[in-house]
């Protein structure tokens, strides 16, 4: 008989430890979620002086978007030499990259890749490199081409990925319906 009440109290204690805990754990939990509403308020403010800047800065005279679509390997190589040892010019590239529309990540890279590469130069890559053909994937450009993308649509690197590695895939038979309807 003297057991039932000792085991009642140790019970009881456990039950009162375990209602503190999700006490505690409420609180916590109302206290992350006004600071994630405290954190998108503060994204929101950042994304919203960031196109009011996107929206000032329309020159281009650091970077000059007439000479895309870049369309030999030589031009491509002198492109990215320049976005990666001027840091200004990286920096115009990504607002000229991030200006291109689209409804959703696939859209975007399909439009993006196109400015950048013209069919004749993709043509000459493959997505991860053969023996014949380097790799698309490892360019610069095609790297800050996904940054961009990832801060606009948050897209993951697989998605990223597929879509892009179509582009080279099918390139040849672009250039292909090209010189067809030219002919």
């Amino acid at each position: 008989m003297s057991q039932a009440p000792i085991c009642s109290h140790l019970i009881w204690e456990e039950l009162t430890s375990l209602r503190k805990e999700v006490k505690d754990l409420k609180e916590q939990n109302c206290q992350n979620s006004k600071m994630m509403v405290k954190m998108t308020e503060e994204i929101l403010a950042v994304k919203l002086e960031a196109r009011k800047h996107r929206q000032d800065s329309t020159s281009f005279e650091v970077f000059d978007s007439k000479q895309l679509p870049l369309s030999t390997k030589e031009a491509l190589e002198e492109f990215e030499n320049t976005i990666e040892e001027n840091e200004e010019k990286l920096h115009k590239f990504k607002e000229f990259i991030g200006k291109i529309g689209g409804d959703g990540a696939a859209q975007f890279l399909r439009a993006a890749i196109r400015k950048v590469f013209a069919d004749d130069l993709a043509v000459t890559y493959s997505w991860k490199g053969t023996a014949t053909k380097p790799s698309a994937e490892r360019l610069f450009v095609v790297t800050t081409i996904k940054n961009v993308c990832y801060i606009k649509f948050l897209a993951t690197d697989k998605v990223m990925n597929g879509v892009l590695q179509k582009h080279f895939v099918h390139a040849g038979d672009r250039v292909a319906a090209k010189r067809k309807r030219i002919n």
